[in-house]
């Protein structure tokens, strides 16, 4: 982590208001939570923009509807085989509400719910919009970039597949006594 002093005057803050004891403890186990929360948003990237689901092409169902006839996999991925698993993940994850149904309502490209629940399984539609591009962050980059009472931005550089290196900033917030992120991720290439 690149600002461990400033990292570390927070994790004391967060110590006193919250009766915890320690300062390395308190800075690791805020840092494994923003590990935590980034890779989580990551992976919900992937399951929603990238098509990241195992499925099981012969595994199909037909979902018909006015606008026409449109074609569902069973979905075979670890961890993943209703609804609530998503909603869980999104929950764990986001602070706000309406992004979590925002996410869980997105659409393929024939405009039709990207997963369906049809009985006890979890189905994704066969219409995928198109990938969009994917960044691997550099938890090394890590960095404290400002702090007001419950919130904190972090910042991080990230690259994509094709060699981009963008930072990324994430909003975290501190509710429920737990840290999530407060929305999406801002992010600007480097020049």
């Amino acid at each position: 982590m690149k600002n461990k002093g400033l990292l570390c005057l927070i994790a004391m803050v967060l110590t006193t208001v919250l009766g915890l004891t320690g300062c390395s403890d308190s800075t690791e186990h805020f840092e494994s939570d923003v590990i935590t929360l980034i890779s989580n948003h990551n992976e919900i990237d992937y399951l929603f923009n990238q098509g990241g689901m195992v499925i099981d092409t012969g595994e199909n169902i037909s979902v018909v509807t006015e606008t026409g006839t449109f074609p569902y996999f069973l979905v075979t991925s670890e961890g993943y085989s209703n609804i609530k698993d998503l909603e869980k993940l999104l929950k764990s994850t986001y602070a706000n509400d309406d992004l979590v149904t925002n996410i869980l309502n997105t659409k393929d490209r024939n405009l039709q719910n990207l997963f369906i629940q049809n009985e006890k399984s979890l189905y994704m539609s066969g219409a995928l919009n198109p990938p969009i591009e994917m960044f691997t962050p550099d938890f090394e980059t890590l960095d404290v970039v400002s702090q007001d009472g419950n919130n904190i931005v972090i910042s991080v550089l990230s690259e994509s597949l094709s060699g981009e290196i963008s930072t990324f900033k994430y909003d975290i917030v501190r509710t429920k006594g737990k840290y999530l992120l407060g929305g999406l991720p801002t992010y600007q290439a480097v020049l």
